[in-house]
């Protein structure tokens, strides 16, 4: 099974909890999209989002995206299966599982996710939680029924393509034109 994150920082994570979650340390994959802001219309390109890598990341983050991408298809290839870690409450974590289970829907023989919301907060808070818990109790299949609302859901989030996504209460996905997010912050002020 290929465990995919989204960040270096959830890879360094599970590298040294690996034992706990049960994890080859040759199973693990990250890909650090930043699916929060720029363009993700359909089909789906890094190259299309090299504006908005450039001016938050750094020049040469689209190669650095690609090959994050070309590993993980191939790791996939080899293996079949996916275990993505999330945690409900991280924009980029989230819309990576969307992202994934999209694109990779007709290549993998299953789809797991680990909800990882617990475990991310007792990490925050420096609980023991944090040592004692696993991850795993939170992890599920997939059905063929998940995979398609999901897939609809991230079709529907290219297809509107606003320039800033975020989450609300944990839970509940909006996504937001960069002008009229500014004017509402300028109003609070």
């Amino acid at each position: 099974m290929v465990n995919l994150v989204f960040s270096d920082s959830a890879n360094g994570i599970l590298m040294h909890k690996r034992e706990l979650f049960r994890i080859d340390k040759n199973s693990l994959c990250s890909i650090e999209l930043y699916l929060h802001g720029g363009d993700i219309s359909l089909p789906f390109d890094v190259k299309k989002r090299k504006d908005f890598y450039e001016t938050g990341y750094c020049k040469r983050y689209c190669c650095t995206a690609q090959r994050q991408i070309n590993k993980f298809s191939k790791m996939l290839k080899s293996d079949g299966e996916i275990c993505i870690w999330l945690s409900r409450k991280c924009i980029d974590e989230y819309l990576g599982m969307l992202w994934t289970v999209y694109n990779y829907k007709n290549y993998a023989k299953n789809i797991f996710l680990c909800d990882c919301t617990e475990l991310v907060d007792a990490i925050a808070y420096f609980s023991d939680i944090e040592i004692q818990t696993s991850p795993l109790k939170n992890r599920y299949k997939l059905t063929y029924n998940d995979i398609e609302q999901i897939s609809e859901y991230w079709e529907r989030l290219c297809n509107e393509n606003t320039g800033l996504r975020i989450l609300e209460s944990g839970n509940c996905y909006l996504t937001s034109r960069i002008r009229i997010f500014d004017t509402q912050n300028t109003k609070s002020e």
